[in-house]
């Protein structure tokens, strides 16, 4: 709930809001004082939920644990280094669950659309959270940035494959790297090949432009994107009004 700083829990077979704190006698939220949650994540094991706010580098970190006292509160808070907040940023956990990926936005300037200063994907430590957190000599490591990958201008939202050592990430910003591999080798992760969006002839509106999500077939065959077509006069892949009888927009990439 960005304007509140409340994050609200529904079920998901009653497609209900339900009480965050059953113990009390009202309707309670997730409260995230002081921050406007954008994007959440929740870890492999269900233990805790990361939650970024969109006019800073903070990310939050909410306990989801039933049977602890902290049961649907924040319990840290921790800084990305986002010098340009992180906006709608995505971020995820590795499937081996031990490192959360923050997509760092780069400069955007009131006048260009992107500056000189290009994003990063930010590496986190989570792995053994809860046990590191409950011993005092190891609770200080936890949530520490260990690793920065350079990205382009706007890295937005990222996708698990079935290969636990490989995940891919979209470029809001950059057609050229709409979609980039990420990869792990030796405990490190590194940016590996990138996908360019153009699809046929630029008069074209049947388009995908400036990637947003991205899902992976299991078997690794193909990727699906989604695209948000920013609005740009006159560019038939992204002005709607171009071609009204066979608009731009509400496209489905398909990469194999």
């Amino acid at each position: 709930l960005r304007n509140t700083g409340r994050v609200a829990v529904v079920d998901a077979q009653s497609l209900q809001q339900i009480d965050a704190l059953p113990n009390t006698p009202e309707m309670d939220w997730i409260e995230l004082e002081g921050l406007r949650p954008t994007s959440i994540a929740i870890d492999m094991a269900d233990q805790y939920a990361y939650v970024t706010d969109a006019e800073s580098g903070t990310v939050a970190v909410i306990d989801l644990n039933p049977l602890a006292s902290t049961y649907h509160q924040v319990i840290r808070t921790f800084d990305v280094g986002a010098p340009f907040k992180l906006r709608n940023s995505g971020l995820i956990v590795t499937a081996d669950n031990e490192t959360l990926m923050v997509a760092v936005p780069g400069e955007r300037t009131p006048f260009k659309r992107t500056g000189s200063i290009v994003g990063e994907i930010v590496l986190v430590d989570i792995k053994d959270a809860r046990a590191r957190l409950a011993d005092p000599a190891e609770a200080p490591g936890v949530f520490q940035i260990k690793q920065r990958i350079e990205a382009s201008h706007e890295p937005y939202a990222f996708a698990r494959t079935s290969d636990p050592n490989r995940m891919l990430y979209s470029n809001r910003l950059d057609d050229q790297k709409g979609v980039v591999l990420l990869q792990k080798s030796g405990g490190s992760w590194s940016a590996g090949g990138a996908i360019g969006m153009h699809l046929g002839p630029p008069n074209d509106t049947f388009d995908v432009n400036n990637i947003a999500g991205i899902a992976v077939t299991s078997d690794l065959k193909y990727a699906f994107v989604s695209a948000y077509n920013s609005y740009i006069r006159d560019i038939p892949s992204q002005d709607p009004n171009y071609n009204p009888r066979d608009p731009a927009g509400s496209n489905v990439g398909i990469i194999f």
